[in-house]
This record gives structure tokens, C-alpha cells and sequence, in this order.
């Protein structure tokens, strides 16, 4: 199955960020895929039960997820039916829909930050007043000055936890040369501040509540 050619419009600054993690990420040889750390989604599974949905996955990833959306560049020379049949849909998460799937969790390639954190900062939260179910978990490195924070994280993410370290990643020989955060965006960030507190800084958007921080 080939790989279409994408026909979506991206924004200048927001193209540049990306191209400077592209160059970030290729002048340390850290690469631009980063396995979730084992932690991170033994939390999740802790505090939220199950993932519905990962709109970045990968082949090799250890996430479990009940729909994954495949990278499209893992579209191409691999078994299809095996992936179709460990629960992959051979469609573009940076495109696709995350809405009405649930929690979602995405740990997408740093090259294309923006637009990951986009498509969180999108998903629907409330409906008529009411919970939708939509709800979304992204790790991300912390770039604060990047498009990305500055336009989707900070003013429409609930949480945002600084990691207290540096992680090492599934599967990293050693620790990253960055630091790293998980930002939430949801109807109970009660829970998920309750539940990733232990892994560093709590900062809590102060458009969608008050601004504190806890304690390592």
C-alpha cells in the first residue's frame, strides 16, 4: 500500500518549528521517534483504566490501544493484515478525526510537533453542556517557545506535568538529551493531576483554572 501525498496546509511558523526539531533531533542522533517509557503508560492504565485511541502508532510500539491510527511511514513494507489485525487503520492520525473515540494518547514524532498537538488542542471537549468522553494525553518534549506551546499547549491544554528528570525511553540506550512533558486536555484533570503528580511539576493552565505547581 503506498503512502498518498499529503494535500493540507501548513503554517509558516509552525513549519519552521518543525524543521528546527527535525534538525534538533538529527544533530544529536536521538531520532525522531521516541518509545513512550514504561512508566508513563503503567499511569495511564492506572488512573484511566485503557487508551482508546493512538493516533501516531507504530509497528513496534509497546502502547495498548483499542484503535490505532498507523504513521504513514510504516504504511509501506510491512505485513498489513498482521497490523489490521493487532487493531492498526492504515490512515493518518495528523489528519483523521480524534473525536468521539474516547482517551486518547499520542506520542508522535518530534519532527512534526505542531501539528500533534494541534489535533489534541482540537478534540471536543464539551457538547450542549455535556462531557463528550473526548479526552487527550500527549507527551511532548518541552519547548515552551515553539508555535506548539505557545499556540495549543499553554492556552488550551488543562494540565501540563514537567518530568522532575530527564526520561529514558522504551528501548533508548540512555537517557534523553531533553527534557520532556505530558500536557492533558479533558473534562477530569482532577484525576489525571491525581495520578501523574509523582512524575514531576503540575502546571495547571490559568485560563482554564488556577496556576500551581506541586513539589518534587
Amino acid at each position: 500500500m503506498g503512502v498518498p501525498e499529503l494535500a493540507y496546509q501548513r503554517g509558516f511558523e509552525a513549519e519552521l518549528d518543525d524543521m528546527a526539531d527535525a534538525g534538533r533531533s538529527k544533530a544529536k542522533g536521538t531520532g525522531d521517534e521516541h518509545g513512550t517509557p514504561d512508566f508513563v503508560l503503567e499511569a495511564i492504565y492506572k488512573t484511566f483504566g485503557a487508551i482508546d485511541l493512538d493516533p501516531c502508532g507504530h509497528p513496534d510500539a509497546i502502547v495498548e490501544a483499542r484503535c490505532k491510527f498507523l504513521l504513514p511511514k510504516h504504511w509501506e513494507n510491512r505485513d498489513g493484515q498482521d497490523l489490521v489485525d493487532r487493531g492498526f487503520i492504515y490512515t493518518d492520525g495528523e489528519i483523521e478525526d480524534w473525536n468521539d473515540y474516547g482517551l486518547s494518547f499520542c506520542n508522535g514524532p518530534f519532527s512534526t510537533l505542531h501539528w500533534w498537538v494541534k489535533k489534541s488542542a482540537e478534540m471536543e471537549i464539551y457538547r450542549d453542556g455535556k462531557a463528550t468522553g473526548n479526552e487527550s494525553i500527549i507527551l511532548t518534549p518541552v519547548r515552551t517557545t515553539h508555535s506548539a506551546w505557545q499556540n495549543h499547549i499553554f492556552p488550551l491544554h488543562h494540565v501540563t506535568i514537567f518530568a522532575k528528570s530527564r526520561w529514558k525511553f522504551h528501548g533508548a540506550p540512555t537517557t534523553a538529551p531533553f527534557h520532556t512533558a505530558l500536557s492533558y486536555r479533558g473534562y477530569r484533570p482532577a484525576r489525571f493531576t491525581e495520578g501523574f503528580k509523582h512524575l514531576g511539576a503540575v502546571c495547571r493552565n490559568s485560563k482554564q483554572g488556577d496556576l500551581f505547581y506541586c513539589p518534587f
